[in-house]
């Protein structure tokens, strides 16, 4: 997001998810930093065991914490095999 790179920041954002963002950095690239920098000020508040704390840990979700203004915004990240997708904001 730091660099304004709207297909490299929609990568991470989950398919379903992945428009709405799009179209978002898309009409206004520089509010993208900014953006970014919500996430460096993100408070883990909630990670999920592996569904098979022996297995693969591809049904897990984290949550974190933002405040801003005095209000506080929760962004979910699921993992998708290896990968962590933003969910939801």
């Amino acid at each position: 997001m730091n660099n304004r790179d709207v297909a490299a920041a929609a990568a991470v954002i989950a398919e379903g998810q992945r428009d709405v963002y799009d179209a978002l950095f898309d009409n206004n690239p520089d509010a993208m930093p900014s953006f970014g920098a919500l996430f460096d000020q993100a408070r883990i508040s909630f990670l999920s065991p592996p569904e098979d704390p022996g297995g693969d840990a591809t049904a897990r979700t984290a949550e974190y914490e933002i405040e801003r203004d005095g209000f506080i915004f929760y962004v979910r990240w699921m993992k998708d095999g290896d990968t962590w997708m933003l969910f939801d904001f």
